[in-house]
C-alpha cells in the first residue's frame, strides 16, 4: 500500500514546526498544512521540547537549529538518547550549506537536513520519507511485541507459560526476600481431564481450561501470577500471602470453579479441581524459595488426589 493511500485511512500525521521566527515558522506551518498534516507549533528549543515529551507527541518534528534555552542539535541528541517513548523522525533546518554542518547534524541524531528557505517540493518529500520511515518502525516493533508475548504467553488461555512463570517468580520473590514478607504458592490440576476430552471432544477440554483460567482471574489480585505449567496444570504465585490467606483464596476459587457449568452445544458440564498449596513466611526465604515452593505445592497436590480429588491440602516450609 502506499503512503498516499495509507494517509487516506489514518489520522493525518502531527508534525511540530519549531522555530523562534514568527515568519518562517507561519510559512512552513501553512505549507505542511497544505499537505494534510496536522502541525504543532513551538517558538523556543524548550518549549519544542516540553511538546516532544507529551505522552503522544508528533512524531515528525521541523527543528530550526539555532534557538533559544535549547538548539535544534541538543534535541536531536536528547531524543537519540532517549530510551523511552515512540521515534520522533527529526528534520533539521539550517542557513549552513557546508558538508561538515550536514555531517555534523546527522552523527548528533538528527534524520534529515535541509537548508533554508526549504524548497517545498523537497520538503513535501522528506516528509514522505519521514512518514515511511516512521510506520515501519511501528510496524516492527508491533512484530517485537507479538513475538514477545507469543514467547511468553500460553496460546489457548492467554496465561503466562512455564518458562516466563520463572521469570516473573524470580522478580516477585526477590522482592519478597527484601520486604520479609510471605509467599504461596498453588498448584491446580483440573480432576479427570482425559475423560472431559473422551466424553465432550478436545474443543471443550479447551474450554474447560480457559473457563479456568476466567474464574481464577476473577478472584485474583493483580500481583497475583498464574501459569500454565503444562496439560492441564495451572500455578498460581501469590506474593504477601500468608497461609490463612492462601487457603481461603484456594477454596474460594474452588468452589467458583465447581459452581459455575462450562457452556457447551447441548448439556453444560461442570468442572471439578484439585489444589495443592504451599506457604512460607517472611523468615524463610530461602535463595531456591521457588523450587521449594513448586515441591511443596507438588506433594500437597499428589497427597489431595490420593484422598480422592476435588479437594485442597496444604503443605508448608
Amino acid at each position: 500500500m502506499s503512503v498516499e493511500s495509507l494517509s487516506e485511512t489514518v489520522r493525518p500525521m502531527r508534525v511540530l514546526i519549531a522555530d523562534d521566527e514568527r515568519i518562517p515558522r507561519t510559512l512552513l506551518t501553512r505549507m505542511v498544512q497544505g499537505w494534510e498534516y496536522e502541525t504543532v507549533e513551538a517558538d523556543s528549543g524548550d518549549s519544542a521540547w516540553e511538546i516532544l515529551n507529551q505522552p503522544e507527541p508528533p512524531r515528525i518534528a521541523i527543528i530550526d537549529w539555532v534557538m533559544p534555552k535549547m538548539s535544534g542539535v541538543e534535541i536531536c541528541q536528547d531524543l537519540q538518547n532517549r530510551t523511552d517513548g515512540p521515534l520522533i523522525y527529526t528534520i533539521l533546518l539550517t542557513s549552513k550549506t557546508d558538508e561538515a554542518s550536514l555531517v555534523y547534524a546527522l552523527e548528533q541524531g538528527a534524520h534529515d537536513f535541509l537548508t533554508k528557505p526549504a524548497s517545498p517540493a523537497e520538503l513535501r518529500a522528506r516528509l514522505l520519507v519521514g512518514k515511511r520511515f516512521i510506520w515501519a518502525d511501528d510496524r516492527l516493533n508491533e512484530s517485537l511485541a507479538q513475538m514477545e508475548e507469543m514467547a511468553t504467553t500460553d496460546a489457548l488461555t492467554g496465561v503466562a507459560n512455564r518458562r516466563h512463570f520463572f521469570q516473573l517468580a524470580e522478580r516477585e520473590l526477590s522482592r519478597a526476600q527484601r520486604n520479609r514478607s510471605p509467599v504461596a504458592l498453588m498448584m491446580i490440576d483440573v480432576d479427570h481431564f482425559k475423560e472431559i476430552n473422551d466424553s465432550h471432544g478436545h474443543s471443550a477440554g479447551d474450554a474447560a481450561l480457559c473457563h479456568l483460567v476466567s474464574v481464577c482471574r476473577l478472584g485474583l489480585r493483580r500481583t497475583d501470577i498464574i501459569a500454565r505449567f503444562g496439560g492441564d496444570e495451572f500455578v498460581i504465585l501469590l506474593p504477601d500471602c500468608d497461609t490463612e490467606t492462601a487457603l481461603l483464596t484456594a477454596t474460594r476459587l474452588k468452589e467458583a470453579v465447581c459452581t459455575n457449568p462450562i457452556p457447551k452445544q447441548g448439556k453444560p458440564f461442570q468442572l471439578r479441581v484439585t489444589i495443592g498449596v504451599a506457604t512460607t513466611d517472611e523468615k524463610r526465604l530461602p535463595a531456591d524459595t521457588i523450587t521449594t515452593l513448586l515441591r511443596l505445592a507438588d506433594e500437597a497436590l499428589y497427597e489431595a488426589k490420593a484422598a480422592g480429588r476435588n479437594r485442597i491440602a496444604l503443605r508448608d516450609q
